[in-house]
Protein backbone atom coordinates (compact mmCIF):
# COMPACT_ATOMS: atom_id res chain seq x y z
CA UNK A 1 0.00 0.00 0.00
CA UNK A 2 2.36 2.49 1.25
CA UNK A 3 4.72 1.66 -2.74
CA UNK A 4 1.06 2.16 -4.34
CA UNK A 5 0.87 5.70 -2.44
CA UNK A 6 4.66 6.74 -2.99
CA UNK A 7 3.92 5.86 -6.86
CA UNK A 8 0.85 8.10 -6.52
CA UNK A 9 2.63 11.06 -5.09
CA UNK A 10 5.44 10.40 -8.19
CA UNK A 11 2.43 10.63 -10.99
CA UNK A 12 1.29 13.57 -9.37
CA UNK A 13 4.63 15.16 -9.19
CA UNK A 14 5.75 14.45 -12.69
CA UNK A 15 1.96 15.48 -14.00
CA UNK A 16 2.22 18.73 -12.32
CA UNK A 17 5.18 19.16 -13.61
CA UNK A 18 4.06 18.63 -17.09
CA UNK A 19 1.23 21.18 -16.36
CA UNK A 20 3.86 23.73 -15.47
CA UNK A 21 5.84 23.24 -18.72
CA UNK A 22 3.15 23.70 -20.74
CA UNK A 23 1.34 26.51 -18.71
CA UNK A 24 4.98 28.24 -19.29
CA UNK A 25 5.30 27.59 -22.66
CA UNK A 26 2.23 28.82 -24.05
CA UNK A 27 2.61 31.68 -22.37
CA UNK A 28 6.28 32.40 -23.81
CA UNK A 29 4.64 31.82 -26.89
CA UNK A 30 1.89 34.57 -26.43
CA UNK A 31 4.62 36.87 -25.24
CA UNK A 32 6.72 36.21 -28.08
CA UNK A 33 3.49 36.31 -30.37
CA UNK A 34 2.16 39.58 -29.20
CA UNK A 35 6.00 41.45 -29.06
CA UNK A 36 5.93 40.45 -33.43
CA UNK A 37 2.94 41.86 -33.66
CA UNK A 38 3.49 44.90 -31.61
CA UNK A 39 6.84 45.12 -33.82
CA UNK A 40 4.61 44.66 -37.23
CA UNK A 41 2.57 47.38 -36.27
CA UNK A 42 5.38 49.81 -35.75
CA UNK A 43 5.15 52.28 -38.75
CA UNK A 44 7.45 51.76 -41.48
CA UNK A 45 9.18 55.22 -40.74
CA UNK A 46 9.04 57.30 -37.91
CA UNK A 47 6.09 60.02 -37.67
CA UNK A 48 5.10 62.52 -34.71
CA UNK A 49 2.33 60.12 -33.69
CA UNK A 50 1.25 56.68 -34.62
CA UNK A 51 -2.42 55.64 -34.01
CA UNK A 52 -4.14 52.25 -34.54
CA UNK A 53 -7.43 51.72 -36.63
CA UNK A 54 -9.49 48.56 -35.38
CA UNK A 55 -12.54 47.40 -36.34
CA UNK A 56 -14.85 44.24 -35.72
CA UNK A 57 -14.26 43.04 -39.74
CA UNK A 58 -10.99 44.07 -41.39
CA UNK A 59 -11.99 42.75 -45.40
CA UNK A 60 -15.50 45.57 -44.51
CA UNK A 61 -15.54 47.94 -47.67
CA UNK A 62 -17.32 50.39 -45.68
CA UNK A 63 -14.43 50.38 -42.86
CA UNK A 64 -11.75 50.22 -45.48
CA UNK A 65 -13.15 53.44 -46.78
CA UNK A 66 -12.87 55.06 -43.85
CA UNK A 67 -9.22 53.75 -43.00
CA UNK A 68 -8.02 55.49 -46.61
CA UNK A 69 -9.27 58.63 -45.54
CA UNK A 70 -7.79 58.18 -41.85
CA UNK A 71 -4.58 57.51 -43.33
CA UNK A 72 -4.38 60.11 -45.64
CA UNK A 73 -5.47 62.99 -43.32
CA UNK A 74 -2.80 61.48 -40.99
CA UNK A 75 -0.45 61.59 -43.70
CA UNK A 76 -0.81 65.27 -43.93
CA UNK A 77 -0.60 65.89 -40.22
CA UNK A 78 2.70 63.30 -40.13
CA UNK A 79 0.74 60.91 -38.02
CA UNK A 80 1.06 57.02 -38.73
CA UNK A 81 -2.58 55.25 -39.04
CA UNK A 82 -2.23 51.58 -38.91
CA UNK A 83 -5.14 49.15 -39.67
CA UNK A 84 -4.74 46.80 -36.65
CA UNK A 85 -5.10 43.05 -38.10
CA UNK A 86 -3.82 43.35 -41.53
CA UNK A 87 -1.46 40.96 -42.99
CA UNK A 88 -0.71 38.89 -39.78
CA UNK A 89 -0.59 35.26 -39.69
CA UNK A 90 -3.46 34.42 -37.36
CA UNK A 91 -7.09 36.05 -37.14
CA UNK A 92 -7.72 38.58 -33.83
CA UNK A 93 -10.63 39.56 -33.01
CA UNK A 94 -11.26 43.25 -32.17
CA UNK A 95 -11.09 42.91 -28.55
CA UNK A 96 -7.59 41.47 -28.75
CA UNK A 97 -6.17 43.72 -31.03
CA UNK A 98 -7.20 46.47 -28.97
CA UNK A 99 -5.14 45.10 -26.12
CA UNK A 100 -2.30 44.82 -28.74
CA UNK A 101 -2.51 48.13 -28.86
CA UNK A 102 -2.74 49.18 -25.72
CA UNK A 103 0.03 47.27 -24.76
CA UNK A 104 1.91 48.78 -27.69
CA UNK A 105 1.69 52.54 -26.23
CA UNK A 106 0.23 54.01 -29.86
CA UNK A 107 -0.70 57.67 -29.21
CA UNK A 108 -4.58 56.63 -30.08
CA UNK A 109 -6.82 54.23 -31.20
CA UNK A 110 -9.49 54.52 -33.93
CA UNK A 111 -12.53 52.17 -32.80
CA UNK A 112 -15.51 50.37 -33.98
CA UNK A 113 -16.80 50.10 -31.22
CA UNK A 114 -20.21 48.59 -28.80
CA UNK A 115 -21.83 48.86 -25.85
CA UNK A 116 -20.94 45.51 -24.87
CA UNK A 117 -18.89 45.39 -21.35
CA UNK A 118 -15.71 43.87 -22.91
CA UNK A 119 -15.45 47.12 -25.50
CA UNK A 120 -16.43 49.75 -22.80
CA UNK A 121 -13.36 47.84 -20.40
CA UNK A 122 -10.50 47.91 -23.06
CA UNK A 123 -11.23 51.87 -23.93
CA UNK A 124 -11.11 52.86 -20.26
CA UNK A 125 -7.83 51.05 -19.91
CA UNK A 126 -6.67 52.52 -22.72
CA UNK A 127 -7.52 56.26 -21.62
CA UNK A 128 -5.97 55.42 -17.91
CA UNK A 129 -2.78 54.61 -19.39
CA UNK A 130 -2.84 57.47 -21.78
CA UNK A 131 -4.01 56.41 -25.01
CA UNK A 132 -7.24 58.49 -26.30
CA UNK A 133 -9.58 56.54 -28.33
CA UNK A 134 -11.79 58.04 -30.56
CA UNK A 135 -15.02 55.74 -31.73
CA UNK A 136 -16.12 55.72 -35.54
CA UNK A 137 -19.00 53.98 -37.03
CA UNK A 138 -20.76 52.89 -33.30
CA UNK A 139 -20.40 54.37 -30.45
CA UNK A 140 -19.64 53.06 -26.50
CA UNK A 141 -21.76 55.62 -24.67
CA UNK A 142 -20.93 54.07 -21.46
CA UNK A 143 -16.89 54.21 -22.04
CA UNK A 144 -14.65 57.33 -21.25
CA UNK A 145 -13.76 57.60 -24.72
CA UNK A 146 -13.14 61.06 -26.03
CA UNK A 147 -14.77 61.30 -28.61
CA UNK A 148 -17.60 59.58 -31.34
CA UNK A 149 -17.65 60.19 -35.17
CA UNK A 150 -20.47 58.99 -36.59
CA UNK A 151 -23.92 59.52 -38.43
CA UNK A 152 -26.75 61.25 -37.11
CA UNK A 153 -28.55 57.94 -36.28
CA UNK A 154 -31.99 59.37 -35.42
CA UNK A 155 -31.50 61.56 -37.73
CA UNK A 156 -31.33 59.34 -40.42
CA UNK A 157 -34.43 57.20 -38.97
CA UNK A 158 -36.59 60.09 -39.54
CA UNK A 159 -35.38 60.28 -43.17
CA UNK A 160 -36.67 56.91 -43.82
CA UNK A 161 -39.22 58.08 -42.19
CA UNK A 162 -39.81 61.16 -44.58
CA UNK A 163 -39.06 58.97 -47.59
CA UNK A 164 -41.67 56.23 -46.78
CA UNK A 165 -44.42 58.96 -46.78
CA UNK A 166 -43.61 60.19 -49.65
CA UNK A 167 -43.01 56.92 -51.77
CA UNK A 168 -46.57 55.09 -50.20
CA UNK A 169 -49.95 56.90 -51.90
CA UNK A 170 -51.79 58.80 -49.82
CA UNK A 171 -54.54 56.35 -48.02
CA UNK A 172 -52.65 53.22 -48.54
CA UNK A 173 -51.45 51.22 -45.30
CA UNK A 174 -48.16 51.50 -44.59
CA UNK A 175 -47.22 48.14 -43.15
CA UNK A 176 -43.33 48.70 -42.37
CA UNK A 177 -40.57 45.63 -41.48
CA UNK A 178 -37.30 47.00 -40.02
CA UNK A 179 -34.90 43.94 -40.62
CA UNK A 180 -32.27 44.63 -37.67
CA UNK A 181 -29.11 42.12 -36.80
CA UNK A 182 -28.98 40.21 -33.90
CA UNK A 183 -26.35 42.04 -31.90
CA UNK A 184 -27.66 43.19 -28.94
CA UNK A 185 -25.06 45.62 -28.67
CA UNK A 186 -25.95 48.06 -31.27
CA UNK A 187 -27.78 50.87 -30.35
CA UNK A 188 -27.30 52.43 -33.92
CA UNK A 189 -29.91 50.38 -34.97
CA UNK A 190 -32.69 51.11 -31.67
CA UNK A 191 -31.86 54.99 -32.87
CA UNK A 192 -32.86 54.15 -36.54
CA UNK A 193 -35.82 52.50 -35.59
CA UNK A 194 -36.88 55.65 -32.85
CA UNK A 195 -36.16 57.84 -35.47
CA UNK A 196 -38.55 55.73 -38.12
CA UNK A 197 -41.37 55.11 -35.86
CA UNK A 198 -41.27 58.32 -34.21
CA UNK A 199 -41.69 60.24 -37.26
CA UNK A 200 -44.39 58.07 -38.85
CA UNK A 201 -46.81 58.14 -35.77
CA UNK A 202 -46.19 61.83 -36.28
CA UNK A 203 -47.86 61.98 -39.69
CA UNK A 204 -51.46 62.58 -40.64
CA UNK A 205 -52.06 59.07 -41.27
CA UNK A 206 -50.54 57.09 -38.15
CA UNK A 207 -53.63 55.12 -38.39
CA UNK A 208 -52.59 53.51 -41.12
CA UNK A 209 -49.61 52.55 -40.27
CA UNK A 210 -48.20 49.60 -38.32
CA UNK A 211 -44.01 48.76 -37.62
CA UNK A 212 -42.35 45.87 -36.56
CA UNK A 213 -38.66 44.79 -36.47
CA UNK A 214 -37.79 41.08 -37.15
CA UNK A 215 -33.98 39.83 -36.40
CA UNK A 216 -32.02 38.39 -39.21
CA UNK A 217 -30.75 35.35 -37.78
CA UNK A 218 -26.66 34.75 -38.25
CA UNK A 219 -23.76 37.18 -38.42
CA UNK A 220 -22.19 35.66 -41.36
CA UNK A 221 -23.06 36.56 -44.86
CA UNK A 222 -24.22 32.78 -45.55
CA UNK A 223 -26.64 32.77 -42.57
CA UNK A 224 -28.08 36.39 -43.17
CA UNK A 225 -29.07 35.23 -47.07
CA UNK A 226 -30.53 32.00 -45.67
CA UNK A 227 -32.31 34.13 -43.37
CA UNK A 228 -33.47 36.49 -45.31
CA UNK A 229 -34.22 34.17 -48.33
CA UNK A 230 -36.45 32.24 -46.06
CA UNK A 231 -38.31 35.19 -45.22
CA UNK A 232 -39.02 36.00 -49.27
CA UNK A 233 -39.67 32.41 -49.96
CA UNK A 234 -42.60 31.83 -47.45
CA UNK A 235 -43.95 34.96 -46.81
CA UNK A 236 -47.52 34.73 -48.93
CA UNK A 237 -48.03 38.87 -48.50
CA UNK A 238 -44.91 40.78 -47.79
CA UNK A 239 -45.53 44.09 -45.91
CA UNK A 240 -45.31 47.07 -48.77
CA UNK A 241 -41.78 48.78 -46.63
CA UNK A 242 -39.06 46.71 -45.32
CA UNK A 243 -36.24 48.52 -44.13
CA UNK A 244 -32.50 46.99 -43.39
CA UNK A 245 -30.28 48.65 -41.47
CA UNK A 246 -26.84 47.36 -42.61
CA UNK A 247 -25.16 46.69 -45.78
CA UNK A 248 -25.58 42.51 -45.63
CA UNK A 249 -29.38 42.77 -45.27
CA UNK A 250 -29.40 44.98 -48.12
CA UNK A 251 -27.09 43.00 -50.43
CA UNK A 252 -29.14 39.94 -49.26
CA UNK A 253 -32.53 40.99 -49.28
CA UNK A 254 -31.95 42.51 -52.76
CA UNK A 255 -30.57 39.34 -54.29
CA UNK A 256 -33.49 37.21 -52.48
CA UNK A 257 -36.18 39.60 -54.52
CA UNK A 258 -34.95 38.85 -58.12
CA UNK A 259 -34.28 35.28 -57.21
CA UNK A 260 -38.04 34.61 -56.20
CA UNK A 261 -39.56 36.77 -58.89
CA UNK A 262 -41.03 39.19 -56.37
CA UNK A 263 -39.59 42.62 -57.25
CA UNK A 264 -42.06 45.40 -57.22
CA UNK A 265 -44.00 43.88 -54.21
CA UNK A 266 -42.19 45.93 -51.69
CA UNK A 267 -40.84 49.10 -51.13
CA UNK A 268 -36.93 48.27 -49.98
CA UNK A 269 -35.05 51.30 -48.42
CA UNK A 270 -31.23 49.95 -47.30
CA UNK A 271 -28.04 51.03 -46.42
CA UNK A 272 -24.84 51.71 -47.14
CA UNK A 273 -23.97 51.77 -51.01
CA UNK A 274 -21.69 49.79 -53.56
CA UNK A 275 -21.61 48.76 -56.96
CA UNK A 276 -24.59 46.52 -56.85
CA UNK A 277 -26.77 48.32 -54.88
CA UNK A 278 -26.73 51.71 -56.96
CA UNK A 279 -27.70 48.98 -59.66
CA UNK A 280 -30.36 48.10 -57.67
CA UNK A 281 -31.55 51.42 -56.84
CA UNK A 282 -30.84 51.99 -60.23
CA UNK A 283 -33.20 49.55 -61.36
CA UNK A 284 -35.56 50.52 -58.75
CA UNK A 285 -35.39 46.97 -56.88
CA UNK A 286 -34.35 49.08 -53.91
CA UNK A 287 -36.21 52.53 -53.15
CA UNK A 288 -33.57 54.49 -51.67
CA UNK A 289 -30.39 53.47 -49.53
CA UNK A 290 -28.90 55.91 -47.15
CA UNK A 291 -25.38 56.68 -47.95
CA UNK A 292 -22.58 57.91 -44.95
CA UNK A 293 -19.58 60.05 -45.62
CA UNK A 294 -16.95 57.89 -44.94
CA UNK A 295 -14.56 60.51 -46.26
CA UNK A 296 -15.81 62.87 -43.46
CA UNK A 297 -15.65 60.03 -40.94
CA UNK A 298 -12.13 59.16 -41.59
CA UNK A 299 -10.89 62.61 -41.49
CA UNK A 300 -13.07 63.85 -38.45
CA UNK A 301 -11.25 60.85 -36.48
CA UNK A 302 -7.50 61.99 -36.83
CA UNK A 303 -8.29 65.37 -36.28
CA UNK A 304 -10.63 64.54 -33.20
CA UNK A 305 -7.72 62.45 -31.72
CA UNK A 306 -4.77 65.28 -33.11
CA UNK A 307 -6.82 67.69 -31.53
CA UNK A 308 -7.21 65.86 -27.87
CA UNK A 309 -3.66 65.61 -28.12
CA UNK A 310 -2.60 68.98 -28.42
CA UNK A 311 -4.80 70.81 -26.57
CA UNK A 312 -6.33 68.47 -24.64
CA UNK A 313 -10.21 68.93 -24.97
CA UNK A 314 -12.62 67.76 -28.32
CA UNK A 315 -16.21 67.76 -29.04
CA UNK A 316 -17.83 64.38 -27.40
CA UNK A 317 -19.93 64.43 -31.10
CA UNK A 318 -18.41 64.84 -34.41
CA UNK A 319 -21.91 64.49 -36.83
CA UNK A 320 -20.97 63.53 -40.63
CA UNK A 321 -22.78 64.12 -43.76
CA UNK A 322 -25.62 61.52 -44.25
CA UNK A 323 -28.39 61.19 -47.68
CA UNK A 324 -30.50 59.03 -49.02
CA UNK A 325 -29.70 57.71 -52.21
CA UNK A 326 -32.94 57.52 -55.23
CA UNK A 327 -34.16 57.55 -58.33
CA UNK A 328 -33.84 61.16 -58.49
CA UNK A 329 -30.26 61.45 -57.43
CA UNK A 330 -28.27 58.33 -58.04
CA UNK A 331 -26.85 59.58 -61.39
CA UNK A 332 -25.53 62.39 -59.84
CA UNK A 333 -24.14 60.47 -57.03
CA UNK A 334 -22.57 58.04 -59.59
CA UNK A 335 -21.11 61.30 -61.30
CA UNK A 336 -19.57 62.45 -57.78
CA UNK A 337 -17.78 59.33 -57.48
Amino acid sequence: MKDNGKLFTVISYVLGGLVLVVTIAVLVYFRLRVGEIIRSTQPAYPYRAHYAFICSDSSDSFYQEVYDAAKKEGEKLDCGVEFMGRNLSADYSRNELMEIAIRARVDGIILEADESGEIVGLIDEAVAKGIPVVTVGSDSTGSSRQSFVGAGFYTLGQMYGKKILEDVPEGTDINVLVLVSPNESDSNQNIIYSGIQDTLNRSRREDLITIKTEAVNGREPFEAEESISELIRNTSKLPNVIVCLDKLNTSCIYQALINYNRVGETLVYGYYIDESILSAVEKSVISATAVIDTEEMGRYSIDALDDYISDGIVNEYQPVDIRLIDSTNYRAYKAEE
